[in-house]
């Protein structure tokens, strides 16, 4: 219960983040090239404008998509990813 900031430095290979109840805010790294597979059930996900993506029903691509795997779960609460310039 509570809201969750994920800031990450570099690209991991492997990510799991799960909010039951709260917001949950994911930074991406300026050089981030993976895909994001989301499940919001009762919120809103929203991706920054400056990401350049494409959206595959719960996946989300980023560059070729291949270098990280994110998995991103959140119950209740509003999910934003973001990235750092």
């Amino acid at each position: 219960m509570g809201d969750l900031d994920l800031i990450l430095k570099r690209s991991p290979k492997y990510m799991k983040a799960i909010c039951e109840m709260g917001d949950l805010n994911l930074t991406l790294p300026p050089d981030f090239d993976g895909s994001i597979e989301t499940y919001v059930k009762f919120g809103s996900l929203e991706v920054d404008d400056s990401i350049d993506y494409r959206s595959e029903e719960n996946r989300i691509v980023v560059g070729e998509g291949k270098a990280s795997e994110l998995f991103v779960v959140c119950n209740m609460g509003d999910v934003e990813i973001t990235r750092t310039e």
